[in-house]
């Protein structure tokens, strides 16, 4: 709140990279990075028999991180004044527009790139292909990324910036992780 504010002679500088949560959130956030850039660019995660391997491993950095910082995390966690109602159309907007937002990149992928992006298609090798493509691309992630994002990165960067900040930078690092340049577009404002 006092950013570019003279602070007097004695006033002392900081060091943010001496910040113990702020070297947790970078570690965190660079562990997963690297595994997500590993599984983007590399053919060795073409079937999801590997892949279903990483997922429980980002799923197990994510459940380590939050333990760690448990009782700090429990306040996060908590939903305050949360009504039923309120809950189902927040779940039902978010399957709609989930639903929109992969209509529209399908459609772009198509028509600008001449590549269909299916989410099945990956599955169908295996002898459950729908309940294992939600189980992937549905649970998994909208579970360990809440966790990861809106609890253990947040949690770092509270201590950090002003909340409004900590919204937007935990938004675009979300946004990041995806590695999708058009995703932006839309991961930004879900994050």
């Amino acid at each position: 709140y006092k950013c570019g504010a003279y602070l007097g002679q004695d006033a002392g500088q900081i060091d943010i990279f001496n910040n113990r949560h702020l070297r947790a959130a970078i570690l965190f956030y660079v562990v997963y990075l690297v595994i997500c850039l590993f599984v983007s660019y590399t053919d060795w995660f073409a079937g999801y028999d590997r892949l279903f391997w990483v997922e429980l491993v980002l799923a197990a950095i994510t459940i380590t991180c939050a333990a760690v910082n448990w009782q700090e995390l429990k306040p996060v966690f908590r939903f305050n004044r949360c009504s039923v109602p309120v809950l189902l159309g927040v779940v039902v907007m978010a399957v709609v527009f989930s639903a929109i937002v992969n209509i529209s990149v399908n459609e772009i992928n198509i028509s600008l790139f001449r590549k269909d992006s299916s989410l099945y298609e990956p599955y169908r090798a295996y002898a459950f292909p729908v309940p294992l493509m939600f189980y992937s691309t549905a649970f998994i992630p909208a579970v360990f990324e809440e966790i990861a994002f809106r609890g253990v990165l947040y949690n770092y960067f509270s201590r950090l910036l002003d909340e409004r900040l900590v919204v937007i930078v935990t938004a675009c690092i979300f946004a990041a992780i995806h590695l999708n340049f058009f995703g932006l577009l839309w991961l930004v404002p879900f994050g």
